[in-house]
């Protein structure tokens, strides 16, 4: 019952985020910020699980200065030493950043939380959760750079995960 109650509120997670995009586009909201992850570390039980370069790519769309919502999508390919099998997996998912600075994500700290739907080759999709804390820094009027602990939960992991990402945001606004 669980695990069918989370795979609907995820669904209807994701759904959301695609109508709020699509009504934000037609109704004055506009995509402001094209975040990219340009590499990350995961940690699961203590165990490096991987390295990723990149990570993910998010697009902003802000609701005021200080909330948006960052429909996500990111992409693997992970291959073991002496392996002949690879894995690739694709990650949607849909984040809600609250910036305390209220400068429409420039800098200062944030904090995340969201939903990811994961699938993985030869496995069933996946329903994820969690949230990424973190703190962006301004290089210049357009281009922020940020860093963020992720901690992620839920279908994919039998003990939570941990991760550390780094990225760059720009925005055209």
């Amino acid at each position: 019952m669980r695990s069918v109650l989370r795979h609907a509120f995820a669904v209807a997670a994701l759904v959301g985020a695609v109508a709020i995009s699509a009504q934000a586009q037609m109704g004055g909201l506009k995509v402001e910020e094209i975040r990219i992850d340009l590499a990350s570390l995961k940690i699961t039980n203590g165990t490096l699980l991987g390295a990723g370069i990149p990570g993910s790519v998010a697009l902003g769309i802000y609701l005021n200065d200080k909330i948006a919502l960052e429909p996500t999508m990111g992409f693997s390919y992970t291959k073991a030493d002496g392996a002949t099998d690879a894995a690739t997996g694709l990650n949607l998912g849909v984040f809600a950043p609250f910036y305390f600075a209220g400068d429409r994500g420039h800098s200062g700290l944030f904090v995340a939380p969201g939903v990811m739907i994961s699938k993985v080759t030869d496995v069933d999709a996946a329903i994820d959760f969690g949230a990424d804390v973190g703190f962006k820094r301004k290089m210049s009027d357009k281009v922020s750079w940020r860093a963020a602990a992720q901690l992620r939960d839920g279908d994919s992991f039998t003990d939570a995960s941990i991760s550390g990402v780094f990225g760059l945001s720009v925005f055209w606004r």
